[in-house]
């Protein structure tokens, strides 16, 4: 069987390393406002974001929760509604400081 590797071109590489810088500076805003606030959890509203930049932002957090590094809590009061979620309580996890500390 042969194995086939795609080539991404210039622009494409440069998106996703732009997309992972932008989530190594959110991840480091979390890690900031965890060891400033004794761990609370912060509060992240993606309300009438979730097109263009707005998309960009929630993919971000979603890519973070799915590798461990944040807990994303859905308030009681947004349970019922759409998806996706309008807010999140985001949570930094032990993998998450580990993960950021590491970099």
């Amino acid at each position: 069987m042969q194995v086939v590797k795609f080539m991404k071109s210039h622009k494409e590489q440069e998106k996703i390393q732009a997309r992972q810088e932008r989530r190594k500076l959110l991840l480091k805003e979390l890690y900031e406002n965890y060891f400033e606030n004794d761990g609370l959890y912060e509060m992240v509203s993606v309300k009438g974001e979730l097109t263009g930049k707005g998309f960009e932002k929630y993919s971000d957090y979603q890519v973070l929760a799915t590798q461990g590094f944040i807990s994303l809590v859905i308030p009681k009061d947004d349970q019922d509604k759409r998806l996706p979620r309008s807010q999140y309580w985001v949570e930094l996890t032990p993998k998450g400081i580990l993960y950021y500390e590491s970099l």
